[in-house]
């Protein structure tokens, strides 16, 4: 299991990592951390949070075909974050729960429903990687050639 954290303060040694790592030990299972690191400058952090927020994390764990629980900003510009996480929920790819809905309790329970169904977790991975598109930034570059 992929565990995606970001955000500012968003690291593996951040409150929020830390606790996930606990409860993902305590639960017997085992999870690898992807926390970018973003300056605590808001313009650098920005430019730098460009490629990361814009679809470029569900369209990776799409191409790997893992299965994701989305937490949508709900302050981001037209609520587009909310928008691409429920395309991958509609297809069956990820679990959508929106963030003024979640705490750790709702959490917990929610991954120990995931973990005891084993054959919904590979159907959604399995999911994940059917939208997946290896090929999208060749895709993109072709797109881009002939419209110029």
């Amino acid at each position: 299991m992929i565990l995606y954290l970001h955000g500012f303060r968003s690291s593996p040694a951040s409150f929020k990592a830390r606790a996930m790592q606990a409860f993902m030990e305590q639960q017997g299972r085992a999870a690898d951390f992807v926390c970018p690191q973003l300056s605590p400058s808001p313009k650098i952090a920005i430019e730098q949070s460009l490629s990361l927020i814009e679809g470029i994390p569900a369209s990776e764990l799409t191409v790997i075909g893992r299965p994701s629980i989305l937490i949508p900003y709900p302050h981001a510009m037209d609520d587009h974050q909310a928008a691409n996480a429920d395309v991958l929920e509609k297809a069956g790819a990820a679990w959508v729960v929106r963030q003024d809905a979640l705490d750790a309790d709702k959490l917990a329970q929610m991954l120990e429903k995931i973990f005891a169904d084993p054959d919904g977790l590979r159907a959604r991975a399995a999911a994940a990687k059917s939208l997946g598109h290896a090929d999208a930034a060749e895709r993109l570059a072709d797109l881009a050639e002939r419209l110029t």
